[in-house]
């Protein structure tokens, strides 16, 4: 009885695959890979402030009119340059995602003519007096234009990105000036606050890097009123579309 014992201990290894006793060889450890959803949600977070820099599209036109003449003067003041700034994120259950964004745009336009166009003339016959020279108008719009949004977007953990609609205020703001002979013969300020509707995508790459591509409508046509030498100027942007390319970089997350 003794003997069957030994062999049954000296041979249970072998039967039921005890690597160690078989071979004198070491047990690699097994690894396992965390393909879970919440794993794949974590994966990168989008809370917290975000440094932004980009690039801004603006597409508008500029209108300008003399008392309560009729006649117009419209120019096309399409513009290229930077966005800068930084935002805030926070993501809550079901996906929801709000944020906000500051931002300032630099993107300084300016447009000469070569005459006067009708909105110039009306000026020059309600003041009663003739200019000699040669007729120029001059449009410069600021370098900074300030921007604020906010946002409300759905999170799709599995693309890590976000669908957002945006809801925001742009200032605008400028100088419009008539000349004869290059002097200037009156300066008329622009300033206008200009509320959008947008909608965009932001997709992070890590949990630090991402992007977001944006589209801006301008939801109204707001005039800006101003007196110059007792005549009265109303200037107003129209058509106005934005299209955003931005760079996002977190600077903190949770």
């Amino acid at each position: 009885m003794k003997i069957f014992c030994c062999i049954c201990l000296f041979i249970f290894p072998y039967v039921f695959g005890d690597d160690d006793a078989s071979n004198n060889t070491e047990t690699k450890p097994k690894l396992f890979a965390d393909i879970s959803r919440s794993a794949q949600e974590n994966a990168v977070s989008f809370d917290g402030m975000q440094a932004l820099f980009g690039f801004n599209f603006a597409f508008q036109n500029f209108i300008a009119s003399v008392g309560n003449s009729k006649n117009l003067t419209q120019n096309k003041m399409d513009a290229f340059g930077a966005r800068v700034g930084v935002g805030y994120s926070k993501s809550f259950k079901k996906g929801l995602l709000v944020a906000i964004n500051i931002v300032a745009d630099v993107l300084k336009k300016s447009k000469k003519d070569g005459n006067w166009n009708v909105c110039n003339q009306e000026y020059e016959n309600q003041r009663g007096a003739v200019y000699p020279g040669e007729r120029t108008s001059h449009l410069e719009t600021d370098v900074f234009s300030p921007n604020i949004a906010l946002k409300c977007g759905y999170l799709f953990p599995g693309f890590q990105s976000v669908i957002f609609a945006t809801i925001s205020v742009a200032k605008i703001s400028g100088t419009y000036s008539y000349k004869r002979d290059g002097a200037n013969v009156c300066n008329v300020g622009v300033n206008a606050y200009i509320p959008s509707l947008g909608l965009g995508i932001w997709r992070k790459f890590n949990r630090q890097w991402g992007a977001s591509l944006e589209a801006d409508f301008a939801l109204n046509k707001p005039k800006y009123k101003k007196t110059e030498d007792s005549v009265e100027h109303t200037t107003k942007f129209s058509h106005r579309i934005n299209i955003n390319v931005v760079a996002t970089f977190s600077i903190t997350s949770h």
